[in-house]
């Protein structure tokens, strides 16, 4: 089983993407900041990372920046899932290694879409 793990601090969408993706038959565990996703990623390493950027305390794209360093956590892909679409900031995503970025609102059909990409 494809184990996901799910960073945003939006509580709601967070919630509505587990009970997604434990239907489709994925382990989904989640983290609402920057901080806690590190700590998770300590003692997990999951197949792929849905990842906020405006995240309280470290930003998806700090994190995202501290993972592209260390060897355990480069290799997992990362697709963006944020409300900011700017041309420099899906830029910087993606020279930090996002394998693919999403600007909310996206329909669910277009996320299973970049996942099932990214994990194949």
């Amino acid at each position: 089983m494809k184990k996901i793990l799910v960073v945003d601090d939006d509580k709601f969408m967070r919630e509505l993407l587990i009970a997604k993706f434990n239907q489709l038959g994925y382990a989904v565990s989640s983290a609402d900041d920057g901080m806690q996703a590190i700590q998770f990623l300590k003692n997990e390493k999951p197949d792929l990372i849905l990842l906020d950027i405006m995240l309280p305390g470290l930003s998806g794209l700090e994190l995202l920046n501290l993972m592209s360093v260390e060897y355990e956590t480069r290799k997992i892909p990362v697709i963006i899932i944020s409300k900011m679409g700017e041309e420099r900031i899906i830029e910087t995503a993606r020279q930090l290694g996002a394998e693919d970025y999403l600007v909310k609102p996206f329909t669910p059909e277009e996320l299973i879409e970049k996942i099932s990409a990214a994990l194949n």
